[in-house]
């Protein structure tokens, strides 16, 4: 009993000791501290076709315990837009004490553009009939593809049983958080088979800045009215153009004739200068 009562303490001090080296160990050997991760530029400069091969470009990481740990970056996250064709890319990787290290760099698109709309056929109306858009207006993106089903109207004043031009509003954003927005005009006719006709070959299109413009150039066809044949003489139509390729715009191109039952037309090119 004697032998015991004095064993006990020792053991019980013995242990103690024991774990306190244990302790002072782990914190002395357990790696805490992270990874580090550099990049050979402060922006990288990609398609919006590449994949995320090319977003690793000039990404190394190392780490003090584990060396190169280059092959082990992945890609976090990529931000939205933040201006223009450019945006966030964050990366992360982890050692094998799983101590973790995150980075961020600017990733530019070079080929970004912003989505775009397209018209198949004119935003003209007879009064009275329903106004709807998804049978002619469309939009793409050089990121998500179609979004023609993300399009959104805002319009104001628009009346469609009243013989008149009407301003619209068409907008959509895509996965990047970017919105285009474009400003159209609708047009509702009198009901009649009097009235001229005149065709376009396009409803919209995009120019680059400071490209030439010709107005004249998109008239196909003109007719004296709904029931007769095409006339390919354009003399007598009226253009008012007020397209500036030198600035960025949207701009509207009237085209305008009165046949000789006194009843006019109006046909209307959207032109977007980028």
């Amino acid at each position: 009993m004697k032998l015991m009562k004095i064993l006990l303490p020792v053991l019980t001090l013995l242990a103690l000791v024991l774990y306190g080296m244990v302790q002072i160990r782990e914190r002395l050997f357990t790696d805490t501290e992270p990874p580090v991760i550099s990049f050979d530029s402060d922006t990288v400069t990609i398609s919006v076709r590449d994949g995320e091969a090319a977003l690793l470009a000039g990404v190394t990481a190392s780490d003090r315990q584990d060396g190169d740990l280059s092959q082990s970056v992945m890609v976090r996250s990529v931000s939205q837009l933040i201006s223009g064709n450019s945006a966030k890319v964050s990366y992360i990787v982890f050692d094998s004490a799983d101590n973790m290290a995150t980075a961020a760099r600017t990733v530019v698109y070079a080929d970004y553009q912003k989505p775009r709309f397209a018209l198949s056929e004119p935003l003209a109306f007879s009064a009275g009939s329903t106004v709807t858009l998804q049978d002619r207006l469309s939009a793409t993106d050089v990121i998500d593809g179609d979004l023609t089903d993300s399009i959104r109207l805002s319009s104001d004043s628009l009346n469609n049983y009243t013989p008149g031009l009407y301003k619209i509003s068409v907008m959509v954003t895509n996965s990047m958080g970017d919105t285009a927005t474009l400003p159209l005009t609708v047009i509702i006719r009198a009901v009649t088979t009097q009235v001229p006709v005149i065709t376009l070959s396009q409803q919209l299109i995009y120019l680059e800045q400071g490209s030439e413009f010709h107005a004249e150039d998109y008239l196909s066809g003109l007719q004296e009215t709904t029931e007769d044949p095409a006339l390919h003489d354009y003399d007598e139509i009226a253009i008012r153009s007020e397209v500036d390729t030198g600035a960025a715009g949207v701009y509207e191109v009237y085209y305008t004739y009165t046949n000789e039952l006194g009843r006019d037309t109006t046909a209307i090119l959207t032109v977007v200068v980028e």
